[in-house]
């Protein structure tokens, strides 16, 4: 490899990069990652992958697809992210969103429970410093997964949350 600038384009789909189903209710999530500098592919790190946890440090999307009606605790991440909305409905505590919505959310906000709409939810999250799990308010949501139990169900529309 020369002294010039190491230069990198893929073009890819979701469905080549992998899907994974995290939660067990349909929710599917594909993820890609900008490569690390200097990283030439050569180890096969082609920066993508449904992997969710992989990225480290580098920018991260996630393509997410919510089940109809599936939901996630409250929680905060430990890195700032946007998530924009593409398809259906999302609330989020109190308040639902739609199609091109576009949520700034800056690190240890925390915010939730958030449930899909009957149609399910797309949305992309952009991390640009890298991926950050969710780390749930409660500590008892820490030993459970999303919909584990019936007492954690976010409220049907239009009465509080649990």
């Amino acid at each position: 490899m020369g002294d010039g600038p190491v230069r990198f384009q893929r073009t890819t789909t979701w469905d080549e990069l992998g899907w994974n189903h995290p939660y067990g209710d349909g929710t599917r999530v594909s993820a890609v990652h900008m490569r690390a500098d200097g990283d030439t592919g050569a180890d096969g790190d082609t920066g993508a992958g449904g992997d969710t946890g992989a990225g480290g440090d580098r920018a991260t999307i996630y393509n997410v697809e919510f089940a109809p009606d599936s939901w996630m605790y409250a929680h905060t991440h430990q890195k700032d992210y946007f998530e924009i909305i593409l398809e259906g409905r999302q609330q989020i505590g109190r308040t639902w969103h739609g199609p091109g919505t576009v949520r700034q959310v800056h690190a240890g906000t925390g915010y939730g429970p958030l449930r899909a709409g009957p149609d399910g939810c797309k949305v992309l999250v952009i991390f640009p410093d890298g991926f950050s799990p969710s780390v749930p308010l409660r500590p008892r949501d820490a030993v459970r997964p999303p919909g584990s139990g019936a007492g954690d169900r976010p409220a049907q529309p239009g009465t509080r949350p649990t």
